[in-house]
């Protein structure tokens, strides 16, 4: 499962009870909610093409602080690597402002609830 959902962004938290059919995971990132209800320790993915990257102090739900630590154009798309006290892959499309990120800088990382996958043992 994971290889299928680019293991690149395979996390480890603990899930809490949230509001309605959710769960509350905390990761070394930060909080995240998800669908599902869940609780106890567990492993998620998100697909790096998935998550999205906003402009550093934005208020954004699901979302974490994080440096960019990489910024590669690999030919089909941008390939960023984030610093959240745990390592973040984003890819962008090659129209989107992904060469204009600068690395060192601060980001706000949103996980969509629909793009995260609890992985079952």
């Amino acid at each position: 499962m994971a290889r299928l959902l680019h293991a690149e962004n395979v996390f480890s938290g603990r899930a809490a009870p949230g509001g309605g059919d959710s769960a509350v995971i905390s990761f070394p990132g930060g909080q995240i909610q998800a669908p599902g209800r869940r609780q106890g320790e567990l492993k998620f993915a998100v697909r790096p093409e998935s998550l999205r990257v906003l402009p550093d102090g934005t208020d954004a739900s699901n979302a974490v602080r994080a440096q960019l630590v990489r910024v590669d154009y690999r030919g089909s798309h941008w390939h960023l690597e984030f610093d959240a006290n745990v390592r973040i892959v984003v890819y962008l499309r090659p129209d989107t402002a992904g060469g204009g990120l600068e690395a060192a800088r601060h980001y706000v990382v949103q996980f969509p609830p629909e793009a995260i996958h609890v992985l079952e043992d």
